[in-house]
């Protein structure tokens, strides 16, 4: 769990190999089946972005085009509360 204060918050994490883009959700369900966030087409390893207070759970996946341009496995989650 990592806490931050209220505001634009920076989410970064470390780039894979050959990944052409990104794609990372937050929710405040740890199934993610309602995101607050779901952003695609990122193309480096970060996002910004505004939480309100709560907690979050957040993800990202990556896609590169050597594998068809399928996209690969979410990663396991990680807990964010904004204060």
């Amino acid at each position: 769990t990592t806490l931050a204060l209220a505001g634009s918050q920076l989410f970064s994490w470390t780039a894979v190999s050959g990944a052409s883009e990104y794609q990372i959700q937050f929710d405040d369900q740890s199934d993610f089946s309602s995101p607050a966030v779901d952003a695609a087409g990122l193309p480096g390893p970060n996002y910004s972005v505004f939480l309100p207070v709560g907690t979050y759970f957040w993800r990202m996946r990556a896609r590169a085009p050597g594998f068809g341009g399928v996209w690969g496995a979410w990663t396991s989650p990680w807990t964010v509360t904004i204060n």
